[in-house]
This record gives structure tokens, C-alpha cells and sequence, in this order.
């Protein structure tokens, strides 16, 4: 059937400037293709030819403000070229094929299509066989989950007495009714895959496997089947990139499923229910440019205030202002460095309120109202005394708002004109500004409410959950951020901690995961999500974790002590467990101006502060799947739960012997007992540091 290709009259021209989208009739439907700038091509596909803006750049998750990219094209045999100063994109006009071409006209993109299946009988036939394959390899017993066995994979009967459990977006994946999106990208043998955010706790090289992109409070708490090894978690992002030099990311809030190679090997699938696919596709050429890429489009990471990067200490559930001033005072006299204390949600009238009506339990934290109705922080409260400390306060919140009510009236000027929308009730962050007047310097946000599936809820913008949950994430993160920047160049810098992950979220807040626990499973997820550009992640952590658990967290991108049902305040553990978490308590902070302007570059390039092995040496085989390593900076290579390391090649010296290593090779290095592993510094760095000192503000100005 012959295919028509539709242009604008600029690219008849043969040069065109700005993002302009250029139209190909394709089997099945349209093809769209703008190019955003010389690096970043903005694809979608429709089956009835229609294309309207996502949710993403509605609500402002996405940059639009792009300088105009300039780009040539070509039309020859039914191939269209378009050409940037960076990038070639090539298109089969009859297929819809696309190829991808970097700056030195090498080929790092074979083919990819823009439909999930093949036309015709067959096709539809093997559209089919994988979706049933799908469904199967996502299916697990409910009755068998703490075994991990799985029923249900293609070649097995399923038992007749098993109770066997679909997650609730599972019965899309054999719904022949509803319209759907998806790719397929054909892998060359040696690519390696990276991305998705949280996707496993086991592995950072993604190829072989299959992915399910869906936010969950603890998902299954890294539930790995045996036979499919398939893992859900808390933060799910729809990025990728591959070392042949291409990365991708969904346009999309709908859950979406990746298959890595896991089904067929040479083949990467992409399937999500309801929507069109919409994708942007970046032709960086390396890991880190893509990176870059990436964090272009959807936000550099925060840079958090300074004090944000020394420690942060969650008091236990049931303390009260007297208990938090006490173990304040113990943190000074002892000189265990120490810059935020936050409190559980025990500090509220009203145990865990999620309403805007929250305040304090005048029983445990006394505020008089003549103080309150200052409207600026007073030194006379309990507040102000953790001040004198050195201390910020933060404060225990969790959500559960239809956020989109807000969305909508952030966007409403642009996009809603001359439409009035309700003043009330007020959006998230608005009821938080009277503790900040009071004199709050940090929010943790829980996950366990927005993180939850609602399954009946019709948000204000019209959507159902299935659209809205991962995108939720993302709201939350955004609107705490801007409700505290609402306040102008005046207002006092705001710190938020969430656990929940997807597109933009890095932009927005510091992000902690794995609630209550910190291990090698921990390590990996956040080495994940900085291959998606997250840079200030953390896991709780406490002293009695040993010394391990303890170099990971103050060698990550901030630092939190978690308390909550214990006490983890270190001078209640052994002398021996003090020392050492003394050490690396002093160590993080006369190590700040290096953290901090790790921290700053981050906000320029996308490249996070713990920085895994395979974005910083792409082309060694060694480094492909580190888990357990990891650059932190450019010049710390740090090293937990193992006592060998790869050294990449160069010169390296043991930071605890001093000894000269040359890289290139694995080493077994003497770490001493009381230390957390292996902790090596490149040659030639230099590293800036500070003298040890209690708290950030405690530094003399010399």
C-alpha cells in the first residue's frame, strides 16, 4: 500500500528551525517527529492521527523553553534523514522504522518501531503470544509469596487449588479491547541496558530481564520470583539508555512494562495500556550525555541547602521536646556532628493526621499562641533552642490530597484562561507555611498514602488512578518545592525528603528508600536511580548496622539516622560502635566542600554524587555491573558488603594504608576492623576539607 508523506512547508525548504513537528503517514497510523534541540528528538504515534499534549508538560514536568534547533532534511528511496549539528534520525516512510546516528554518523540505534505489534495475521498472532507471556512472567502465587515461588511461567501448569494474584494493571496486559502503545527496539548482542529508576535490587545492567514501571509503597518489598526474577519498587522511572550511545524516555504517566531481551534476546519491547506512544529520544552517544540529556528535559537535581549535606537525625516515635532537647545537648557535648532533627508523627495533636488541620501535641511540644502569632521564628521556643544547638527542625507529614486540584490552578493562567477555579481547599504545602514561620527548616514526606493504589478515585482534573499514580509522585515532589518557594528570595531555604520517584522528582526533593533499612539491595537501587540523574539519595540507617551500613550512608549523596520505633542516638551503643560512627560523622563533614561542590556540579551536568561504575568507565567490561562499588565524586571510589574491588585503570591510593594501587585489575586492599570497606582516592586528586566542626554554620570563616 503506498504510504504519503505529509511536510510542512519549512521542510520542503530543506531547513527548518525551532521544535516543528513533521507528520509521516505510516501503516496503522501517524508518526510525528519534532526535533527539540541537536541531540533530543521528540516522536510520538497515533493510529488515528490525532496527538495532543501529555500530562508531563502540562503540568511543567518537562522543559519547553528550548533555544531553536536547526536541522536539514532529506528525502531519498522512501528514506527520510533529518539532520541536526549533532545527530542523524532516519526514518523508513514505509515501515516507520527509525535508526539514530551520532555526531560522527555511526549508528547507535538499529531499528525501532513505534507499535507494538507486527501488521497483519502472524503479527498479531506474536503480539498476542508475548502479551500471554507477559501476564505469566508478572503473575505470582499469593499464597506462596514469602518462598518467592512463582506459578504460572510459560511450560508450567498452574496447580487447580493455587491462588495465583494479578496486581490490578495486570489484566490490561490480555485485554484485547482497549488501544495501547509500545515499541519495539532491535539490540545488537553486546548492548548493555541501564535505568528505570528503582528497577532492581540486585543488578544495574538491566538486559535479560522484564520490568514493571508502577510506583508501590514497598511494592513487594523486592519480591524476586524464582523463576522470572522479576522485582517491583517504590520508584519506578520510564528512562533508559543504552551503551551503544541511545537513551529514551516514556512520555507518559500509564504503567508501562519493559522487556529487556527477557523474552526474545535480541529484542527490547515496550507495552503500556490505553495512551499513545510518546516518547523523547536522545542520540547523546555516551552514558553521561545522555544523562545530561535526560536531566535537561526533566529537571537538574536540587541543590539542597548546605546543612542539608551534613546529618540529618530522626528522633524516636514517642519523644517529646524535652527528650529531642536532651539528645540535642548529647550530640554538642559529645561532638558527634549533627544539623537537622526531625520528629515523628507523634509530634502532631492528632497521631499520623493526614488533614490540613494538623498541629502540634501541646502535651509533648509546647508553643504559646502569642508566640505562634509572631509570624517569624522566636528563639524563646524549643524550636529556637535546637537553633542555638545548631540544629534545623524538621517535621513528619504524609498526603493524601488530590494534587491535580492544585495542578491545575498552577497551570490555569496559560492553559485554563479565564476560568476560575475553587480557592479552597488551598493546595498541599499552604497549611506547612505556619511551622515554617515557626521556625521549620525541613519536611519528611511519608510515602505510605500517595504511594497507595486508589483505585476508586476520579481526580479534579478528570483522570482515574491508573494515569495519575505514577505522576502523583512527581506533584508531590514539585509542589512542595514550589509551595516553599512561593515565598520569594526572602523566604528561608526548605529541605523535603520523600521516598516516591518518578520524572522530575530529582529536581524537587531529597529522596531516601527502603524504609527502616539500609543493605546491599539499598546500595543498588540507589546506584539505579543515579543512572536517572537522582543525586541526593539515602537510605536509613542506624549505628547497630554495623560499620558497612555506616560508610555507605555517609558516603551517599545526604546522610539520615533513623529512629522512629528505636533509639538510635549513637552514645546508647557500644564504645566501640561510637568510635566508629564518630569517625565517619567528622569524616562527612570536613569532607563538605568537596560533597557540596560534587553536589553543585550536579546541578550543571545531571551526573549524581554516588556515581556507579558503569557511567563513569562505559567502556570496561568489569565495570558493566558493579553493585557493591561506586565513585563517590569524581576522585572517592568507595566500596561496601565485599572485601574486592576493581580498581579502573590509573593510579589509586588505599585511603586507609596509603598504599599505591595501579588499576586495571581486581585487588583484595587491607581495610582496617574498625572501618566499613574498601575506600580508595584517584591519584593526583585534590580534595578540599574542612576542620571538624559540630555543625555546618559552625565553620570558622577563615
Amino acid at each position: 500500500m503506498k504510504r504519503y508523506l505529509y511536510w510542512s512547508l519549512l521542510l520542503l525548504l530543506g531547513t527548518c528551525a525551532a521544535a516543528r513537528s513533521s507528520d509521516i503517514h505510516i501503516p496503522g497510523g501517524t508518526l510525528r517527529i519534532a526535533v527539540v534541540a541537536p541531540q533530543i528528538f521528540h516522536i510520538q504515534f497515533s493510529p488515528e492521527g490525532k496527538f495532543k499534549q501529555s500530562i508531563l508538560q502540562r503540568y511543567g514536568m518537562l522543559k519547553t523553553d528550548w533555544p531553536k534547533a536547526t536541522f536539514t532534511t532529506s528525502n531519498t528511496n522512501g528514506v527520510l534523514i533529518l539532520r541536526t549539528s549533532a545527530a542523524k534520525l532516519q526514518v523508513n516512510t514505509d515501515t516507520g522504522a527509525i535508526s539514530l546516528y551520532d555526531d560522527r554518523g555511526e549508528k547507535i540505534l538499529n531499528k525501532l518501531l513505534t507499535t507494538p505489534e507486527v501488521s497483519g495475521a502472524a503479527g498479531n498472532a506474536a503480539y498476542r503470544q508475548h502479551q500471554l507471556w507477559l501476564s505469566q512472567y508478572f503473575r505470582y502465587n499469593a499464597n506462596e509469596k514469602s518462598t518467592g515461588k512463582l506459578q504460572g511461567i510459560v511450560g508450567q501448569k498452574l496447580k487447580p487449588h493455587i491462588q495465583v494474584k494479578y496486581h490490578y494493571i495486570e489484566r490490561y496486559l490480555t485485554d484485547w479491547t482497549i488501544p495501547v502503545f509500545g515499541s519495539r527496539i532491535k539490540l545488537d548482542d553486546s548492548e548493555r541496558l541501564y535505568g528505570l529508576g528503582e528497577a532492581s535490587q540486585k543488578r544495574l545492567s538491566l538486559r535479560g530481564y522484564a520490568y514493571r514501571n508502577w510506583v508501590e509503597y514497598r511494592g513487594l518489598n523486592g519480591f524476586d520470583p524464582t523463576f522470572a526474577k522479576w522485582e517491583q519498587t517504590e520508584g519506578g522511572i520510564p528512562f533508559l539508555m543504552s551503551t551503544k550511545g541511545w537513551a529514551l524516555m516514556m512520555n507518559t504517566s500509564w504503567p508501562t512494562y519493559f522487556d529487556f531481551g527477557a523474552y526474545n534476546k535480541s529484542l527490547a519491547y515496550i507495552w503500556g495500556p490505553f495512551g499513545h506512544c510518546d516518547f523523547y529520544l536522545f542520540a547523546g552517544g555516551t552514558l553521561r550525555q545522555n544523562v545530561n540529556l535526560y536531566t535537561q528535559l526533566s529537571g537538574r537535581p536540587l541543590l539542597l541547602p548546605l546543612w542539608g549535606y551534613g546529618l540529618w537525625f530522626d528522633g524516636n516515635a514517642l519523644i517529646n521536646q524535652f527528650a529531642m532537647l536532651e539528645d540535642g545537648h548529647n550530640f554538642v557535648q559529645l561532638h558527634f556532628p549533627v544539623d537537622s532533627y526531625s520528629l515523628e508523627p507523634s509530634w502532631m495533636a492528632h497521631n499520623y493526621d493526614l488533614s490540613h488541620r494538623a498541629n502540634w501535641n501541646l502535651q509533648k511540644f509546647y508553643l504559646p499562641d502569642w508566640i505562634k502569632d509572631q509570624r517569624k521564628p522566636s528563639s524563646f521556643t524549643f524550636i529556637g533552642a535546637m537553633r542555638r544547638l545548631g540544629m534545623r527542625m524538621g517535621l513528619w507529614f504524609d498526603c493524601n490530597d488530590d494534587l491535580t486540584l492544585e495542578a491545575e490552578r498552577m497551570v490555569a493562567p496559560a492553559q485554563r484562561p479565564g476560568e476560575r477555579i475553587a480557592a479552597r481547599p488551598h493546595g498541599w504545602f499552604h497549611h506547612l507555611r505556619k511551622f515554617e514561620m515557626e521556625g521549620i527548616r525541613a519536611f519528611k514526606v511519608d510515602p505510605y498514602a500517595i504511594m497507595n493504589v486508589h483505585h476508586g478515585r476520579k481526580y479534579f482534573n478528570g483522570k482515574r488512578d491508573l494515569e495519575m499514580h505514577n505522576l502523583t509522585q512527581s506533584l508531590l515532589a514539585q509542589q512542595m518545592y514550589e509551595g516553599a518557594a512561593a515565598g520569594g528570595a526572602e523566604a528561608p531555604r526548605i529541605m523535603t525528603q520523600y521516598s516516591g520517584f518518578y520524572i522530575g522528582t530529582q529536581h524537587w526533593v531529597a529522596n531516601t528508600m527502603d524504609d527502616d533499612s539500609a543493605g546491599p539491595g539499598t546500595l543498588c537501587w540507589m546506584l539505579n536511580l543515579a543512572l536517572t540523574g537522582n543525586s541526593n539519595t539515602t537510605a536509613d540507617m542506624t549505628p547497630d548496622q554495623g560499620a558497612a551500613v555506616m560508610q555507605m550512608a555517609f558516603f551517599s549523596g545526604w546522610t539520615d539516622i533513623q529512629s522512629w520505633c528505636s533509639s538510635a542516638e549513637p552514645w546508647l551503643y557500644s564504645h566501640h560502635v561510637q568510635a566508629v560512627f564518630k569517625y565517619y560523622d567528622d569524616l562527612r563533614h570536613r569532607l563538605l566542600p568537596y560533597i557540596y561542590s560534587t553536589a553543585w556540579h550536579a546541578t550543571q551536568s545531571g551526573i549524581p554524587i554516588m556515581r556507579p561504575m558503569p557511567l563513569m568507565f562505559p567502556g570496561s567490561l568489569q565495570c558493566a555491573n558493579l553493585t557493591r562499588q561506586y565513585m563517590f565524586g569524581r576522585d572517592f571510589l568507595v566500596a561496601v558488603f565485599t572485601h574486592r574491588v576493581y580498581l579502573p585503570k590509573g593510579q589509586w591510593f588505599n585511603y586507609w594504608t596509603g598504599r599505591r594501587y595501579t588499576g586495571g585489575r581486581w585487588v583484595t586492599p587491607t581495610v582496617p576492623a574498625d572501618r566499613g570497606g574498601p575506600l580508595f582516592v584517584r591519584a593526583g586528586a585534590i580534595v578540599p576539607m574542612w576542620p571538624v566542626v559540630q555543625y555546618v554554620s559552625h565553620v570558622p570563616e577563615s
